[in-house]
């Protein structure tokens, strides 16, 4: 009588039964070698929040063998400066709770992603007792793009504007739970070209701010904007004009600014601050 072996299961394409933006428990040990969250360490499981494309779970397992996921924190309260993908290292969101009409903030940081292999979680079942509503879960695909958005600006200008950096960040954070976006829009062409001596770059600042509040919420921050770079940058000399010029700094509301004005400017984020230091810290990638 012959002896019969256990074929190897076939790899079919949506054996995982998940979507990006999932959070769900998964047991630790399929992460090994990833720092858990302080609150969650003493668990057998831990809660995760799925990263990976969507395309990219449904391939088969010989195509995309791996799910990446990144282990989420409980918060008490949600860090304005996390919010609204300011920082493109950690990110804050508000989950809601299925059990209840309730939500609860959590939080996570791109160098704790880890990837899962399929194999180990065919067919199963999650318990999933958090969710995003399509507001955050749109955050959260945006945070992850945060790569391929980074702005790339001339080493002058990001010289030039280290003598305001720290003092603008601090400026605007008492505003980051508001402040959705901050644009960067340069005089044609300088955000490609490294400026000499004696010539300014010129810049116009707007500020993107949620539905529900109002241009004039933020007439002391602009105010206090236009006199952070007069002060800073105020020689008027013939032979060294000033090194950053603001041809206008306003307000707009999400719901007003335009597509052409949003892509005419640059994105800054609080990373210019991060970026700063050295070596640099990662960013996720997707």
């Amino acid at each position: 009588m012959s002896k019969t072996t256990k074929s190897p299961r076939e790899e079919l394409r949506g054996q995982v039964r998940l979507k990006q933006g999932d959070i769900i428990e998964i047991a630790s040990a399929l992460l090994p070698s990833t720092p858990l969250p302080k609150l969650e360490k003493s668990r057998q499981e831990t809660l995760v929040i799925v990263v990976s494309h969507d395309c990219d779970i449904y391939a088969s397992a010989q195509t995309e063998p791996f799910i990446e996921v990144i282990p989420i924190e409980l918060i008490e309260k949600l860090d304005p400066r996390m919010t609204h993908t300011k920082n493109p290292r950690t990110l804050c969101l508000e989950a809601h709770i299925r059990s209840g009409n309730t939500s609860r903030p959590i939080k996570m940081d791109a160098p704790s992603k880890a990837s899962i292999l399929k194999a180990s979680i065919w067919d199963r079942n999650f318990s999933s007792p958090l969710f995003l509503d399509a507001e955050y879960l749109g955050e959260l695909v945006d945070w992850l793009s945060a790569r391929y958005r980074r702005a790339a600006l001339p080493s002058e200008f990001d010289r030039r504007f280290k003598t305001v950096r720290e003092a603008f960040w601090k400026l605007v954070q008492n505003y980051n739970h508001d402040m959705l976006a901050i644009l960067f829009i340069f005089d044609e062409g300088q955000e490609k070209k490294e400026c000499a001596k004696g010539e300014p770059y010129t810049i116009s600042i707007t500020i993107v701010f949620q539905k529900g509040k109002t241009e004039s919420d933020f007439d002391l921050l602009i105010e206090k904007i236009y006199a952070l770079f007069e002060s800073n940058y105020n020689d008027q000399s013939s032979e060294n004009a000033p090194k950053i010029e603001i041809r206008q700094c306003l307000a707009i509301s999400e719901s007003e600014i335009t597509l052409e004005a949003y892509k005419a400017g640059v994105y800054i984020r609080s990373e210019w601050i991060s970026y700063g230091t050295d070596p640099h810290g990662p960013i996720i990638s997707v």
